[in-house]
């Protein structure tokens, strides 16, 4: 091989080092990206999910004038909840964990019947 042809091959192989140390610093920066966006999730579901718990002890307690806004409020804290448990859901999806059915005792939605209570 000829010394011009080593150094251009040389640097061929550097620059595709180069592109793929790139790669996979980019799939790195991906998947911590993911990582925050679980954890932000799950740490938004805890809230609800402990707020609606917290209501619905409040409920099991209050007086009867104040039980129409705990309804109305744990409504709204196990819709949210909900709707985060879905958000978890589809984040672990996208990120290839497909065993859904593993976040059912961590992550359960209180349920919505409020004894008692209008619908």
């Amino acid at each position: 091989m000829k010394t011009e042809d080593t150094s251009t091959y040389s640097a061929l192989i550097r620059d595709m080092r180069s592109r793929a140390d790139s790669i996979d610093a980019l799939q790195a920066e991906f998947q911590a990206m993911k990582m925050e966006t679980l954890e932000r999730i799950v740490r938004t579901l805890d809230q609800h999910r402990e707020r609606a718990i917290e209501l619905r002890q409040e409920l099991d307690r209050a007086e009867h004038d104040r039980r129409p806004l705990l309804v109305e409020q744990y409504r709204e804290a196990h819709a949210q909840a909900r709707q985060y448990r879905y958000y978890l859901d589809v984040q672990r999806d996208a990120m290839g964990l497909r065993r859904l059915d593993r976040n059912d005792p961590h992550y359960a939605v209180p349920p919505l019947d409020v004894p008692g209570a209008k619908r």
